[in-house]
């Protein structure tokens, strides 16, 4: 009877093992967006049963002026209250090489690759090109900072972050 408990043992792990990965993990963006989404879906099924309709559509319109007012404040001052001083002050030269001058480097070599693509067809003005480079040339590094570890590269994820805070506020 040894293999039965044995053969009870491995079943028992492989199911606590197998429970385990059945779990979901969200980031924090991931959460955010998705709650937002429900949200949403849940206001437009439901926005017929609200006596005062106007109040629902108006909840789901976008508004520039609420987004900079309400929503990017805290954005930009969690970011730099989750920054990492030490690392940042410590690596300033790089990271500020990397946001400013590197952008105007984007901006500049964007834009003048548009306006010499498309200067011959008439399509785009200097100024569109121009436009466009700026757009263009403000990447955002939430990407690249969901995947780096700070535990594991405090360097490069220190330098990335760094240089994502200083890109958006140069861009």
């Amino acid at each position: 009877m040894g293999w039965c408990r044995g053969s009870e043992e491995h079943r028992a792990a492989y199911r606590d093992n197998f429970m385990d990965n059945r779990r979901i993990h969200l980031s924090e963006g991931s959460a955010a967006c998705g709650l937002g989404l429900v949200c949403g879906l849940l206001l437009l099924a439901t926005r017929h049963y609200f006596v005062q309709q106007a109040v629902v559509t108006h909840l789901l319109a976008f508004s520039a002026d609420s987004f900079f007012t309400f929503l990017l404040p805290p954005v930009i001052f969690y970011a730099g209250l989750s920054l990492e001083k030490k690392m940042f002050f410590a690596y300033l030269g790089p990271i500020l090489a990397l946001g400013i001058v590197g952008t105007g480097i984007a901006f500049l070599l964007t834009a003048a690759f548009l306006w010499a693509g498309f200067a011959g067809f008439r399509l785009l003005r200097l100024q569109d090109c121009l436009a466009l480079g700026a757009i263009f040339s403000a990447t955002d590094s939430v990407a690249t900072l969901q995947v780096l570890n700070a535990d594991t590269q405090p360097l490069l994820f220190s330098l990335v972050f760094g240089e994502g805070i200083i890109n958006d506020a140069t861009s």
